[in-house]
């Protein structure tokens, strides 16, 4: 799906949007059906501060990371992050 989206123009928009909504809402329900149960059923007192915690190390990736990568490339051209989209949704699926 997010294939699908990297190749669409950007006028078609709401198609790109409806899309990227789709995948998320699949992806949420495959992703969380077992794995939020597993810190129920471990210490049902303290779910929340054990997901708190289990995300804050989770997410850490997704704003490290970008920082790390600008700072490694500084002139690197669209083309080349336009196939490592390619590569990366490949992998994904």
């Amino acid at each position: 799906m997010m294939f699908t989206v990297s190749q669409l123009p950007p006028d078609q928009k709401y198609i790109i949007i409806g899309l990227i909504t789709i995948g998320y809402a699949l992806y949420e329900v495959a992703w969380m059906g077992g794995f939020s149960f597993a810190f129920m059923d471990m210490a049902p007192d303290y779910v929340g501060i054990i997901q708190g915690i289990n995300n804050t190390i989770g997410l850490m990736p997704g704003f490290i990371m970008p920082v790390v990568i600008s700072n490694l490339t500084p002139e690197v051209k669209f083309i080349l992050f336009y196939f490592f989209f390619i590569k990366e949704t490949s992998v994904n699926f």
